[in-house]
């Protein structure tokens, strides 16, 4: 029997204790198609103005993301005790895969990065936010994540008590993890239908699928899948559809573009 042994990297303890945040939520999952027809023409009419300042679609939905949230904020809440908190501002968490460049080992990580206050930013801001995070290599991206050598040894119960603890507050799960989160798994699915359903320790998430083609007429159309997960002992199935509306209607008019 012919196999190989590699080392289990110490970040993916981190990534089951953050998805383990998740167990306490009961979601509802939404899956459908946005028609991005409209706004990769834009992007196509643009690039071919603006050589030096490519577009990203990622950008794009994470700009409209936030002005859905910006119109409504009750998908992103955040309970407190007996309290729900509200937050303007809308917070987006999203990875950025980096080379660690460490040698004979695993190369490739992801970084959680957060888009700040989106609902204030022009879509261009966002993209070049996007474009510069992406440009920065992984000890700058990640220099703000390191976790002493004593949590890390701590027992995985400890260290989800003191995790749960410290993000009870939502402030300061803000601060920490934003207020939402998108994610994209289509990137590498080429011209079929793909849904990513990803598991989201937030009160909302949308996560990015495959972008295919179909032809209706002479008219070649672009459609992007997309999954939205609300968790539902906060968000009720009236304002996550209103939300769900908004996305669609900002994202197939190419608004802010």
């Amino acid at each position: 029997m012919d196999y190989k042994v590699k080392e289990w990297p110490s970040y993916r303890n981190d990534i089951i204790d953050f998805l383990s945040l998740s167990k306490d939520r009961n979601p509802i999952v939404g899956i459908f198609e946005l028609d991005i027809t409209k706004a990769s023409a834009i992007f196509d009419e643009q690039q071919d103005e603006q050589k030096n300042e490519p577009n990203s679609i990622m950008a794009y939905l994470l700009w409209c993301i936030g002005q859905a949230i910006k119109a409504h904020p009750e998908v992103q809440a955040m309970k407190k005790g007996n309290e729900i908190i509200l937050f303007d501002d809308v917070d987006i968490s999203m990875m950025i895969e980096k080379d660690t460049g460490v040698k004979n080992g695993n190369q490739k990580m992801p970084v959680p990065y957060i888009f700040r206050k989106v609902q204030s930013k022009s879509y261009k801001e966002v993209n070049q936010e996007l474009q510069d995070a992406k440009s920065k290599d992984f000890k700058t991206l990640n220099k703000r994540r390191k976790k002493s050598k004593l949590y890390k040894k701590l027992p995985r119960f400890i260290r989800l008590a003191i995790l749960k603890k410290a993000l009870s507050d939502p402030f300061k799960s803000k601060k920490a993890l934003g207020t939402t989160a998108l994610t994209s798994l289509g990137m590498f699915v080429k011209n079929r239908k793909f849904y990513p359903i990803p598991i989201v320790p937030y009160s909302c998430g949308v996560a990015a699928g495959s972008i295919y083609s179909t032809k209706e007429g002479e008219q070649i159309k672009k459609n992007m899948c997309i999954t939205v997960t609300v968790d539902h002992n906060i968000v009720d199935g009236g304002p996550a559809s209103r939300f769900t509306q908004t996305l669609f209607d900002i994202v197939e008019k190419a608004e802010g573009l």
